[in-house]
């Protein structure tokens, strides 16, 4: 399963006090990238529910030196993809290759992300096939 996110990573925001209020809350702009990570997945047509676990791997493309750290931006994918499905936890996530790529223009800049069900060896037969 794999999907783009186009524009700019954004990487998670840390989390801001209301200093009227004390209310802690996510930044706008965390908040927005995820709401579009989650129609870019579900656009996409990904499939993500409990328990099956899943390699994954993510492409961070900018265009400037501006370098957001990695986790943060993995932490926005992931925030994103628990929006679209809640039942789905990163947890389930037993292989994590991620890049940030540099790009020559802004219009290049976007996040790709693929997804894949993790079949461990145990549970293939003699002839590498899964025993289903």
């Amino acid at each position: 399963m794999k999907f783009n996110i186009p524009g700019r990573p954004v990487p998670k925001g840390r989390p801001r006090v209301n200093r009227k209020t004390g209310a802690i809350y996510t930044p706008k702009k965390s908040v927005e990238y995820e709401a579009n990570v989650a129609w870019c997945a579900e656009s996409a047509g990904v499939a993500l529910g409990p328990g099956s676990e899943c390699y994954v791997t993510m492409y961070f493309m900018v265009a400037d030196k501006r370098l957001a750290d990695l986790d943060n931006l993995v932490k926005s994918v992931f925030d994103g993809l628990n929006q679209a499905y809640p039942k789905w936890d990163d947890r389930q996530v037993v292989y994590l290759q991620a890049e940030r790529i540099m790009v020559e223009r802004k219009d290049q800049e976007q996040t790709i992300v693929d997804i894949h069900q993790h079949i461990r060896v145990n549970d293939m037969d003699d002839e590498g096939d899964r025993d289903d």
